[in-house]
């Protein structure tokens, strides 16, 4: 298994809009070493989910980390092809970081609450009724198949002070 690179923002390539995984793509040997592969990224950079996209593969995949923490090693849930079927009107806003985006949080409003329907890596369709956390970090993720980044939504002068500090920590761009 491999540590994968990560795009960081600004990157262009974290705008591409993600691809639906095809039904040669989910039964490839090939995405389940990208799955195994951003799995082990994950867990290296301390996050709560990644998407495919994050590591420069266009696709509508992402990982969630299991919530449970007994289970060790760590697992985590992939979602091939997720689609948001309901979002709740009540909203809260929390801090939030991002992979691509290491050591920075921003304040980001999302629904309480969601419902996604995705396929499993074995091709089974399940549904995912989420909350708090777990509705913030699908929500998250489903931000990045879309090709948004928590950033694109502050103002320019705001994205232009992220840029100067991160830059000012020696952030180095990836395309």
């Amino acid at each position: 298994m491999t540590v994968l690179a990560i795009l960081r923002w600004p990157s262009d390539r974290l705008r591409d809009v993600s691809e639906p995984v095809t039904d040669e793509e989910l039964h490839s040997e090939a995405l389940r070493t990208l799955v195994r592969d951003m799995h082990e990224t994950m867990l290296a950079r301390k996050g709560a989910g990644i998407a495919a996209v994050q590591v420069g593969v266009p696709k509508r995949l992402f990982l969630k980390l299991h919530d449970d923490s007994l289970i060790d090693p760590p697992t985590s849930i992939a979602f091939v092809n997720p689609v948001l079927v309901s979002a709740s009107v009540e909203r809260e806003t929390e801090e939030e970081g991002c992979l691509s985006v290491s050591g920075v949080s921003l304040p980001v409003e999302r629904a309480k609450s969601v419902v996604l329907h995705a396929l499993d890596l074995d091709g089974k369709k399940f549904t995912t009724e989420a909350m708090g956390t777990y509705a913030r970090v699908l929500q998250h993720e489903m931000d990045h198949l879309g090709g948004k980044c928590i950033p694109d939504g502050l103002s320019q002068a705001q994205r232009d002070m992220m840029r100067r500090k991160l830059k000012s920590r020696k952030w180095t761009r990836r395309r």
